[in-house]
């Protein structure tokens, strides 16, 4: 199913092909609190390699929805997607149901500086609930 993984950043209403992912960052974040600036992270398809990312804003003024993207974990770090994001943005949360990718996040000298942020949210029976 690899085939079906591309990048794409995107301000429209979603990702061709993306529905799961998206439906599944819509209910992480509804773990956010209602003054937090988020961006949900998951991996694609259990690949632990392709990242799907949903923020809770849109990235630029022209956008007619709110940012998402998919790329590799590498090409996020090369690209330094989360850091311009969180600068740009002022991101207070950074949630994710996989303990891996939110070790991953941390440890990317890229994101030391709001390593803090990462959050780690499990699921209980069909609601997700936040960690800590």
């Amino acid at each position: 199913m690899a085939e079906r993984f591309f990048p794409m950043y995107c301000g429209l209403y979603g990702i061709s092909g993306m529905d799961g992912e998206k439906e599944t960052s819509e209910a992480i974040m509804e773990l956010a609190r209602p003054d937090e600036t988020c961006i949900t992270l998951i991996y694609m398809n259990d690949t632990a390699e392709w990242v799907f990312g949903y923020c809770s804003f849109k990235h630029q003024s022209d956008h007619v929805a709110n940012f998402k993207f998919s790329n590799t974990f590498e090409a996020l770090q090369q690209q330094s997607v989360l850091p311009t994001l969180v600068g740009m943005h002022g991101v207070d949360a950074i949630l994710t149901d996989d303990a891996g990718l939110a070790e991953r996040v941390r440890a990317d000298p890229n994101c030391h500086m709001f390593a803090h942020r990462v959050v780690l949210v499990s699921r209980d029976g069909a609601r997700y609930r936040r960690d800590a």
